[in-house]
Parts: structure tokens; sequence; C-alpha cells
């Protein structure tokens, strides 16, 4: 097998074996599953699906957005890097990455005073990329920035500012604004940033059914929400084991979303979960599952006092091919 040399001069070369980038399938991606949300669910009545559309979308454009995202820089796994020979005039490492089936070449650098020991102390490794670190270089997903550390120290490398471009999509871009009559943007580093405070790591317990008497809401001046970097977590633990049970069952290959629909109360409990929409292999039962399981949630708030509230959260399950 024939092995490709990469050289370089001032800016990384990134090889690529795919066709389509990273961009255009998270787009594809992105642009089924909201026209999948904004169709009326088998088990959903049509006051309801219109109060959906209304009050719920640019929230469901930014949560399926990220879901997207966050699910193809899980695809890339961890980063692993080789370090190369030191250049003493310029006083960097040469260094070549590997995301997956991405390869790239560049250089670190290291002040000559400290180079021997860095290069000494093994075992070498790449802390975790925070989300925010995640950019396109060429429409792919690269870091921006990687940190390699080792036990007395760490330097970071960087992508140069002038390559990269922010991780974002708009509604009109993707075709459905015609539809909606709303143009929305998403902003990656912007909405990773979205913290609530009052998230716990405690899971929210799940009440079967909701007796109490207080009104309950549709729309709210602050939305419920859930700590983004808990739910990324939780959907990495969980999403596995539904995903191989309907691909070992013949499910076909694609991506299918669920739109689950739940009460949060004043109290931060999750109760009456269903889904909307049912694609089969138990995909319906296992968004549920999922809510009922996950981090909880901050709840909503109208005129400064926390309320129970309605929310419809979009989860996607990708389906391989066996």
């Amino acid at each position: 097998m024939k092995r490709l040399l990469i050289t370089f001069v001032v800016f990384p070369i990134i090889c690529f074996a795919q066709t389509a980038s990273d961009y255009q399938l998270m787009k594809k991606d992105i642009k089924q599953a909201i026209n999948s949300w904004l169709q009326k669910g088998e088990f959903e009545k049509s006051k309801d699906h219109e109060s959906r559309i209304k009050n719920d979308l640019a929230d469901a454009f930014q949560r399926i957005c990220f879901d997207f995202v966050q699910m193809s820089i899980m695809e890339k796994g961890e980063a692993k890097f080789e370090l190369l020979a030191y250049n003493a005039d310029t006083e960097k490492f040469g260094v070549r990455f590997q995301l997956r089936n991405k390869i790239w070449q560049d250089s670190l650098p290291v002040p000559l005073n400290k180079a021997p020991q860095f290069k000494s102390n093994a075992p070498l490794s790449v802390t975790e990329i925070e989300g925010t670190d995640w950019v396109l270089v060429n429409d792919q997903l690269l870091p921006f920035r990687i940190k390699i550390k080792s036990p007395r120290g760490s330097f970071t490398w960087q992508q140069a500012k002038a390559n990269v471009k922010e991780i974002e999509f708009i509604s009109s871009d993707l075709g459905i604004s015609a539809l909606t009559g709303k143009n929305l943007k998403f902003s990656f580093s912007e909405y990773y940033l979205k913290a609530p405070l009052q998230i716990t790591n405690d899971e929210s317990p799940m009440v079967d059914n909701h007796t109490s008497n207080e009104k309950v809401f549709e729309k709210v001046e602050i939305e419920a929400s859930v700590n983004q970097a808990q739910w990324r977590r939780h959907l990495e633990n969980q999403l596995p084991r539904y995903v191989e049970a309907a691909t070992s069952a013949g499910m076909s290959p694609g991506n299918y979303t669920v739109n689950v629909r739940f009460l949060i109360e004043k109290d931060g409990n999750i109760v009456d979960a269903k889904a909307l929409n049912d694609p089969g292999y138990g995909l319906a039962e296992g968004a549920v599952e999922i809510v009922k399981r996950g981090p909880k949630w901050s709840q909503g708030e109208q005129n400064g006092r926390k309320i129970s509230s309605y929310h419809t959260q979009p989860i996607t399950f990708q389906i391989q091919e066996k």
C-alpha cells in the first residue's frame, strides 16, 4: 500500500477521505430532523401540534442543531497525536494529529529551555477538547485548539484564526423558513455556553400522573432548560443501547427523531412524558426512557416565580448499516 507523504510550509494541510464535508452532512441531518419535528405526531391533537409549532419551534431548532453538532463531535473519537522533531531556531515541535479519518500536521510552540524536558516527560496526552473549542475549517469539523499535557506542564496548539469559521446554521439555508415564516439562527459556541445555574447531577424522579390543580403554562417568560454538558454525557451513555437494539432488529439505516413531550413541574419533577411519534423498533419507548432518566431540568419562570410548563424534546437516533 502506498503511503501518503504530506509536507508543510506555513499552514497545515488536512486530508479528508469523504466527499461531503462535515458541515454539509450536519445540514442534511438537521434539515431532516427539523422537518420530522414539524410533522404532526400520530398521537398528537391538532391544537397541540399548532401550539407546539408556534411556541416551541425556536427552541427546538436550537436543540436539534446542538444535538447533531454534538453527535458529530462524538463520532470523531479521541484526538491522537505524534510529537515530531524539534526546530531549535523556531522553538517549535512538529506535531501530527489524527481525528478518526482526518490527519493534519502543524507545529507546537515550546520554548527552547523547556523542550527537552517536555519531550522526555512521557507519557504525553491530549486533554478533553471543550465544546467551545470546535470550529469549521474548510467546512470540516475540527478543534480550534488542542492542549497537550505532560506530568510537568502543558502546551497548546491552535488553528490559525484566518482558517476557521464558527459552527452556525440559519434556517433559511436549510430550506425550512418558508414553512415556518421565521428565519432562525444557531451558534454552537453561544448555545454551548448557556448553562442554567440551578442544575444538579441528580436524576429527575418520574411521577406517573400530574395531579396538581395549579395552572400549567404552554408559553413562559423563561423556558425550562437543562445543563448541556450533562445532557450530552447522558445521551452518550443512553443512546448506544437503543441504536444497537434497533440495528440488530433490522431497522433501515438513517436518522430517526422522536419528539418527547413532558411536563416539568415547579419542583423540577418530570411527569406525563410521552412520545409524539413512533418510528418503530423501540425508539419511541427508548426516547421516553432517556428523558425520564436524564439530568434534572430547571423549571420555567413566569412573573419571577417557578411554574409548571410543558416542553417538547427531540431525541435523534442514528442507525448505521450492520
